[in-house]
């Protein structure tokens, strides 16, 4: 059985240091530009250079992320920052944008691509969708169970990752507009704000009904389902948290490696039901990071109110215990502690400003000492703020471990790999000393030493053990030695060290070296036939409740499951079904056209004549548009929402184009429904046929909250209203269709923004997106 790979984020060069000395298979880190993570350190070249030879003599992997969406005019410099990267010796890249994959697949053909996470595949008919690109991986999308996970392990020959530990994204990864549309810091840029840590209001109709931080989940912990993922047959699992210290990532790393370990122990026994996860572990994760506590995810299918932490949304820490007083004047708070305490440890206090600090005075029974256990009554200081009796205590950081978990940057070798040696020790001739690693590395070292006949003490295996084992300052440890010496034989214990280091040396250069060649070829410009496009109108309908005041839309998109009925009443329309960005596609539909959302319906929709894919592809740039055209055969593309006026000009290809330029866009689609779990706790609850649903944020801004009710999957909309009627006149001639979106609009203002859109008029009071700003 191939050992499954742990993967560990890296955010810098000493995070790096951990996760590869805490016991990480690969890791998974940001060049300076162009990867998701753009607040991280990241790494320049030189960095990149020494990290990628400092893993792979150690027999880490090392995977690069290019994981946002490019724009036309950044194509070349992220193409020739992966040629330096590969010529470095990067393992893999992670990538999201389909028109980078395209050139990487043309220019460097031999590099390992992984379709990352943003991609958003959710199903084994995406896998299979992806067949005619270069991937060696494919990085799941988090919300799928692990029976669904299981399914597609077995039935594709492609790597399959997930994700076992860190942050959820309560949206899926890829399909987030939140924090680009409402604070121009795009997600798929790498500059997410998190605006779903924030406080919402639910609102069903004009009634509130809760406010909590309903969109922010809880971590996932997926250390109780190690065994299931590896019988599973996934690749990998990877870590999230390339935004956490370095603590935080040798904790990880080091208790995933431990029970990785343990879980193949186990299989091989045939002992399974053995396997446990220690509770002082689960502590050691919960005290690095967690938003109160953890969960398992969607493995086990969407949880409701157990995926999610309604309090707050910063990291909690284990809980210390209840503020008994608090001496305002001389900062003191006494507790009866439910844990441990050391100077020097964080602690923070559940109030409304969350008062804390670093305990720098512990009193125990009216003396002053340096830690403390639970049961006992102290008094700690210096805290300072509002606090009040009977308010929760949490320790936020604990010294010890902290001091623990830094010793895997100390500088010292943790992570030790196998080598075999043969020493060859013949009267008369040059000391050999040859060293394989597990990696098929063979060094043959000769001394200039000629052996003697031994007077005393001629070398036997022992001795030879002795001088040979001393690996201590290399990434290296002996597991076996072969002694093939005459009875007579002498070698001074300063040969052995001598051989031993300059043999060491030479795998270790060995290791690090990477010769790599590719084609020179360049980014070729896309070849497009110039013809006129004719502006026409589409409208997209989120629903069906009203057909009236279509008369001036040129084509009207519907949801599938209601085509039949529509175009019928429809007739003189051109009416295409829709798919949204995640929904599971039906066979025995016969078609002509469809608007897909996902690679899924690329795969389940390939012999329809007119395919058009929707703006959840993330089409950025000319060469996204030239993939899909010829690998898939698309008929038309919608834009992202993300691109700007000038960068949308900048989009050649010869397919049919349709830019946005009214209505409610879509921020986020959610496997978890938050009517559902605020309302009733579950899924199936019918609250949202009772009544529409907003959230409305801190500035009194209020979201349209629509669901599937077959799948009571949650989209969000903008707040905002989007009207670019001036964009027609700019675009004029570039575009073939501009897209409406309609809502609740009524029937009379249905009418008047076609009307406005098809005589390029100018309205006031809406947002104008991203065409003046671009992300």
């Amino acid at each position: 059985m191939k050992k499954i790979e742990l993967l560990s984020p890296v955010g810098g060069y000493t995070q790096f240091i951990a996760a590869v000395e805490s016991g990480a298979d690969a890791v998974y880190l940001g060049g300076s530009s162009f990867n998701a993570r753009n607040s991280a350190t990241n790494f320049s070249d030189d960095e990149l250079k020494e990290a990628i030879k400092y893993a792979h003599i150690r027999g880490v992997k090392v995977h690069l992320t290019l994981n946002i969406l490019i724009h036309d005019s950044e194509i070349n410099e992220a193409i020739e920052f992966a040629k330096r990267a590969y010529s470095y010796g990067v393992d893999a890249f992670i990538v999201q944008d389909l028109g980078v994959i395209k050139l990487l697949n043309e220019v460097i053909p031999e590099a390992n691509i992984h379709f990352s996470t943003q991609g958003t595949v959710y199903s084994l008919e995406g896998v299979n969708s992806l067949t005619p690109f270069n991937f060696e991986r494919i990085v799941l999308a988090r919300e799928l169970t692990l029976e669904e996970i299981e399914n597609i392990c077995k039935n594709t020959d492609k790597e399959i990752e997930v994700f076992v530990h860190g942050a959820l994204c309560i949206c899926y990864s890829g399909q987030c507009r939140y924090s680009s549309l409402i604070g121009e810091r795009s997600g798929n840029r790498g500059k997410c704000a998190q605006p779903c840590r924030l406080k919402y209001s639910l609102y069903m109709g004009d009634e509130k009904k809760k406010a909590e931080y309903i969109l922010s989940p809880k971590d996932l912990c997926g250390i109780y389902d190690l065994i299931r993922l590896i019988k599973a047959g996934v690749t990998s699992l990877k870590i999230e948290g390339r935004l956490k210290s370095p603590e935080y990532v040798a904790c990880v790393t080091s208790i995933y490696r431990k029970y990785i370990d343990l879980a193949y122990e186990l299989i091989e026994k045939g002992e399974e039901d053995k396997y446990k996860v220690q509770e002082e572990d689960i502590k050691k994760l919960l005290q690095v990071f967690n938003r109160g506590g953890f969960s398992r995810g969607y493995y086990y299918g969407e949880s409701s109110r157990e995926l999610m932490c309604y309090e707050r949304p910063k990291h909690w820490g284990v809980y210390l215990g209840k503020v008994l007083k608090y001496d305002k004047r001389r900062k003191l708070v006494t507790v009866r502690l439910e844990d441990t305490l050391n100077m020097g440890d964080g602690v923070e206090i559940v109030s409304d400003t969350l008062p804390g600090n670093v305990v720098t005075y512990i009193e125990k029974d009216k003396k002053q000492v340096k830690n403390a256990i639970r049961g006992e009554i102290v008094v700690i200081g210096d805290i300072v703020g509002e606090i009040g009796e009977n308010e929760d205590i949490y320790k936020i950081s604990d010294k010890e471990l902290n001091s623990s978990l830094k010793l895997f940057t100390n500088g010292k070798f943790y992570k030790k790999l196998p080598v075999n040696m043969v020493l060859v020790a013949k009267v008369g001739e040059n000391v050999k000393l040859n060293v394989r690693d597990n990696d098929g590395n063979v060094i043959e070292f000769i001394s200039e030493y000629k052996v003697e006949k031994a007077l005393n003490r001629p070398i036997d295996f022992d001795n030879a053990y002795s001088g040979l084992s001393k690996l201590g300052d290399t990434p290296f440890k002996l597991d076996n030695l072969v002694l093939d010496s005459d009875k007579d034989a002498l070698v001074p214990a300063s040969i052995l060290n001598d051989v031993r280091r300059c043999a060491i040396d030479l795998l270790i250069k060995k290791r690090a070296t990477i010769k790599r060649s590719f084609p020179s070829k360049e980014v070729e410009k896309v070849e497009v036939t110039n013809k006129e496009r004719e502006g026409k109108i589409s409208v997209y309908l989120y629903n069906v409740k009203n057909l009236e005041g279509l008369e001036l839309a040129d084509r009207v998109y519907v949801p599938i499951s209601d085509f039949e009925s529509v175009k019928e009443i429809l007739k003189d329309k051109e009416v295409v079904p829709y798919l949204t960005a995640v929904e599971r596609a039906k066979e025995g539909l016969n078609l002509d056209s469809v608007l897909v959302g996902n690679w899924e319906h690329l795969e389940f929709f390939k012999n329809v004549e007119n395919k058009y894919c929707d703006a959840s592809f993330n089409i950025f740039n000319s060469y996204t548009c030239k993939a899909l055209e010829e690998v898939y055969k698309v008929r038309g593309v919608n834009l992202s929402y993300e691109l700007n006026l000038e960068e949308i000009k900048k989009i050649d290809t010869n397919l049919e184009v349709e830019v946005t330029v009214y209505g409610r866009l879509p921020l986020m689609i959610s496997e978890h429904c938050v009517i559902g779990s605020e309302m009733a706790g579950r899924k199936n609850c019918n609250f949202c046929e009772k009544a529409q649903f907003y959230l409305e944020d801190r500035m009194g801004e209020r979201f349209p909250i629509i669901t599937d009710r077959k799948s009571c999957r949650m989209q969000i909309l903008n707040s905002k209203v989007l009207y670019a009627g001036e964009v027609i006149k700019e675009l004029k001639g570039r575009c073939d269709y501009f897209r409406a979106y309609f809502f609740d609009e009524s029937t009379e203002e249905r009418r008047r923004i076609l009307s406005a859109l098809k005589q390029v008029e100018e309205l006031r009071g809406f947002t104008s997106g991203h065409f003046y700003r671009g992300v």
